[in-house]
């Protein structure tokens, strides 16, 4: 660093360093401030849907959070796993003949959670199916052997 007549003039180098130093601690605190914002810890709640007279696997059971656009089916084992931020959830389960069901589940650590589900009965009105025979002029013809 030179000084002359009221100026100061820099180097090179020196830029280059004091760039380098700026950059160095601009990202430390982008680091800090995403670890802040986004370092929230991570579980895992996981375990099978069931049917809660058969203990049968339900298959293509749906799983959602309340209040946030996350769901997950169970797969051809009836099994279903989701990560999400620790913290108080309400979990809905559901599935076409069965009672839904709701359970508020506090998150903070991986959890083995298995449900169970009632079948409902479903009752319509009386459906009646008709078919009517149609007389084909058929000709059968013969076979030579």
């Amino acid at each position: 660093m030179r000084r002359g007549a009221g100026r100061i003039t820099l180097s090179i180098g020196m830029l280059i360093l004091i760039m380098q130093k700026t950059t160095s601690l601009l990202l430390f605190f982008l680091w800090i401030q995403s670890t802040l914002l986004y370092g929230q810890e991570r579980y895992t709640i996981s375990g099978y849907v069931r049917d809660s007279t058969s203990n049968e696997t339900i298959i293509g059971a749906t799983i959602t959070v309340e209040g946030r656009s996350v769901g997950i089916t169970t797969n051809q084992y009836g099994f279903y796993s989701i990560t999400l931020n620790a913290g108080v959830y309400k979990f809905s389960v559901s599935h076409i003949g069965y009672t839904s069901y709701a359970s508020e589940i506090q998150l903070n650590k991986n959890s083995v959670i298995n449900f169970k589900l009632l079948p409902r009965i479903m009752q319509s009105k009386e459906i009646i199916v008709r078919a009517d025979k149609r007389e084909k002029n058929i000709k059968i013809g013969r076979a030579h052997v």
